[in-house]
């Protein structure tokens, strides 16, 4: 994966194989394009997530670690389903401001401030660290789901105890 396994994701110029291209359709927009993996990747993980919860999406109290690409872009599908009740965690200012004003969500410094324990229905883990793990397990409800999205550490100690 460039940029974790491999190096050179912010390079000008890096040779990958050819078979991991896929060519751009010509009315597709460059912004456009560089939302697509990102988009999928937020899709396909509410996706599973939906075959699992106890209740429809649109009725969980949803918890997204992470407000980047892809915890926006989980934000944004999220409301595009109906979801009401959806708080981001984000330490960036901008990002929480941009997630307020597009995706018209409730957002949290989580240097500031923990979420309740034992509160959520639904949470995203779209950072992928030791401390994002445990607060998604700490956060969700006995029965809920926890959906392990980010990629931010290759490897982390979890409490089996609160899964």
């Amino acid at each position: 994966m460039v940029g974790m396994t491999r190096p050179g994701a912010f390079a000008d110029l890096m040779s990958i194989p050819a078979a991991s291209l896929i060519d751009m359709p010509q009315d597709m927009s460059p912004v456009d394009a560089a939302v697509t993996e990102p988009a999928a990747t937020a899709l396909h993980a509410i996706n599973l997530s939906m075959r699992v919860l106890v209740r429809p999406v649109q009725e969980c109290r949803t918890l997204i670690l992470g407000g980047g690409a892809i915890g926006m872009l989980s934000a944004l599908l999220l409301k595009n389903y109906g979801c009401h009740d959806v708080t981001v965690a984000e330490v960036n200012p901008l990002r929480r401001e941009q997630l307020a004003k597009h995706a018209h969500v409730n957002t949290y410094n989580p240097k500031d401030t923990q979420p309740p324990e034992n509160n959520f229905d639904f949470v995203i883990d779209a950072v992928g660290s030791k401390i994002t793990r445990n607060t998604a397990l700490a956060a969700v409800k006995a029965g809920g789901v926890v959906m392990h999205i980010g990629l931010q550490d290759w490897a982390s100690e979890i409490d089996m105890r609160r899964l």
